[in-house]
């Protein structure tokens, strides 16, 4: 429904619509803020190709040089982990993966997350739960390691 959303306004409103704007801006007057100074932006520069998207991934996904993996590959592991690893999970990928392992996984799910303590961590998943409007289970706030 999102995607039908964005796709409907990019072609109405003549400018570059992403999914995670309407996610980022649930509020339509945010919403409309934003494209509104897009919009603006656009007809004032030159036109580009669009590589904002590749650009974001590059800049999140890397292998550091001469990183090697030892051992073999376990698939039984991905199909019933029993401790997950999460990083990234303040932002809008992150926040829907952990709520999404949460849900379906018995698994110790340590999150990676900026914070000067636990309490000020908590309360930064708290907010994006909040900013994202994903309901949320208090018996799985219990679960998380951070």
């Amino acid at each position: 429904m999102v995607a039908v959303v964005a796709v409907a306004l990019q072609k109405r409103l003549g400018i570059k619509v992403y999914l995670r704007d309407i996610y980022q801006y649930p509020e339509l007057r945010q919403l409309s803020e934003i494209l509104i100074h897009r919009s603006k932006e656009e007809r004032e520069a030159a036109p580009i190709e669009d590589m904002e998207p590749y650009v974001e991934l590059q800049k999140d996904v890397y292998l550091a040089p001469g990183t090697v993996f030892a051992g073999g590959f376990d698939p039984v592991q991905m199909k019933n982990p029993s401790a997950i690893f999460l990083t990234g999970v303040t932002g809008f990928v992150g926040i829907h993966l952990l709520q999404e392992l949460l849900d379906t996984t018995n698994a110790d799910i340590y999150c990676l997350v900026r914070a000067q303590d636990e309490f000020q961590a908590m309360e930064k998943i708290d907010r994006c739960y909040k900013q994202y409007h994903i309901a949320q289970n208090g018996e799985q706030k219990k679960e998380l390691s951070l």
